[in-house]
């Protein structure tokens, strides 16, 4: 979900109510205390994926501390998802589209009739893609997130130039995070579903724009960085 490093450039202020998480009842009185009591012993094993087409509008941070989420739509189909901003403006759009097993994205953003498509070499860093092809610990507590879900602790590898975070994610039994947040912050998470629909994806939804010309970067790093001189160079008025 890489399109939440970049509110600050492009993205209006968005208000959205967070659902506080609640333990359900008979277990923990503290999440975090039952999270971490209950990982003792437990046996790393792969982190589940997705397995059935979905799409759902997430809210997202960019730190636990970040009291001004934005909102994503993210589809998913066949290994593949598409991530796309919702803009109060429509001259805005960006979309991102990643796919399980890669370490790159392709990001494309519009304003207006400008366009500008990016392809990063590396999205270590970003919280759920650093899910994909990770190890990670199954933990006892269960969520109910619209549905139930499962806990898992996931270590995910370190970003160049970037601190490891460990996360926790709860996971549905068909492999879709509901809610992804640092160990440490889960009242305060990264990423949570406000709904979610299982259904039949159309593949025109990943297919890209034909004629596209790709700009080639190395990180997210250097994508933030692309985006941000872009957008100040498309938001600049015109002179007469």
């Amino acid at each position: 979900m890489i399109l939440h490093y970049f509110w600050a450039a492009v993205a209006a202020r968005v208000d959205i109510a967070l659902n506080r998480l609640k333990p359900p009842p008979g277990r923990c009185a503290g999440i975090v205390v039952c999270l971490l009591s209950l990982a003792a012993g437990a046996r790393a094993e792969p982190v589940p994926v997705p397995s059935v087409d979905f799409e759902a509008p997430y809210i997202f941070r960019q730190t636990p501390d970040d009291d001004m989420p934005g909102r994503v739509h993210i589809r998913h189909s066949g290994g593949w998802y598409r991530q796309d901003v919702e803009f109060p403006n429509p001259q805005q759009h960006m979309s991102a589209f990643l796919r399980e097993g890669y370490a790159g994205a392709i990001v494309i953003a519009e304003f207006g009739n400008a366009k500008l498509a990016v392809r990063v070499a590396s999205i270590a860093g970003d919280p759920i893609s650093d899910l994909w092809g990770q190890q990670g610990t199954r933990l006892d507590p269960s969520e109910m997130i619209g549905e139930p879900c499962s806990y898992w602790r996931i270590e995910p590898p370190a970003a160049a130039g970037a601190t490891t975070r460990r996360l926790l994610a709860c996971i549905t039994a068909d492999g879709i995070p509901l809610h992804i947040a640092v160990e440490g912050s889960p009242k305060k998470p990264l990423a949570r579903a406000l709904s979610l629909q299982r259904k039949r994806q159309d593949p025109a939804w990943f297919s890209m724009p034909p004629g596209v010309r790709l700009r080639d970067v190395p990180d997210i790093a250097a994508l933030q960085q692309e985006i941000a001189t872009w957008t100040a160079s498309v938001a600049k008025p015109r002179r007469k």
